[in-house]
């Protein structure tokens, strides 16, 4: 097992770009090493009202994943590309109605692997839903705050 480098997300303290769903951070990668790093990531969001149980699909700027979003084949636009994001993982919803969370359990996405460490210091983190495709959340289905726990594993 190598070095294990844990940077947390709080959404209360990144920019926003209009509401929680779509969050700019800030973040010095000159204190990781050069190298190769497995990614995974816990995410869960206070709770919140919702009358739609739906899946929080989360994409950011962050690095090159090579995840990507497939889409119906009539559409030639990934949402990859069309946010300039790339996929990280989804979330889960804990039931319907008043006092509901999203969230992200260690096991639920897959690894990934990063060829190098980041090198984007300011980045963005965007949710989206699952009901309506590529649109974020509507302002009455709105998740509460969050924190992501970006967990990076140096592999050379």
């Amino acid at each position: 097992m190598g070095k294990i480098y844990n940077i947390v997300l709080n959404s209360s303290y990144g920019t926003t770009n209009g509401d929680i769903r779509n969050i700019t951070f800030f973040y010095d990668w000159n204190r990781f090493e050069e190298g190769r790093y497995k990614l995974n990531f816990t995410f869960i969001t206070s709770t919140f009202t919702t009358t739609n149980v739906s899946v929080c699909n989360i994409f950011t700027d962050l690095c090159q994943t090579n995840c990507f979003f497939a889409l119906n084949p009539s559409n030639t636009n990934s949402i990859s590309n069309s946010y300039n994001y790339q996929y990280l993982g989804m979330a889960i919803s804990t039931g319907l109605g008043t006092n509901q969370n999203l969230y992200t359990p260690a096991n639920l996405n897959g690894e990934i692997y990063l060829e190098t460490r980041p090198y984007n210091n300011l980045f963005s983190v965007l949710l989206l839903n699952n009901d309506t495709g590529k649109t974020g959340y509507s302002s009455t289905n709105l998740p509460g705050n969050y924190t992501i726990n970006l967990c990076f594993e140096k592999l050379d």
